[in-house]
């Protein structure tokens, strides 16, 4: 018997997944759900980052992050 291959999570990803929250008082899931229903900006990162600086207030590095995990790889996260 073959053993199962187990995906791991990046350990920078854990990171900023627990610190998220902490740091934009909302989750994955929630930032996730956010950009899904009120974004009508192209699906890029830079105009999704502008938007979540805008609207949100948030610090620049943090918007890039969200914006960046939303267009490349939001189905990894599980927060």
């Amino acid at each position: 018997m073959q053993p199962r291959k187990v995906q791991k999570v990046p350990l920078y990803l854990n990171v900023y997944l627990e610190a998220l929250p902490e740091v934009t008082g909302k989750t994955w899931s929630e930032w996730d759900r956010i950009l899904s229903t009120d974004l009508q900006l192209e699906y890029d990162v830079l105009p999704i980052t502008q938007y979540l600086i805008a609207r949100y207030k948030l610090k620049p590095a943090w918007a890039q992050m969200i914006a960046t995990h939303y267009v490349f790889g939001a189905d990894n996260a599980s927060i």
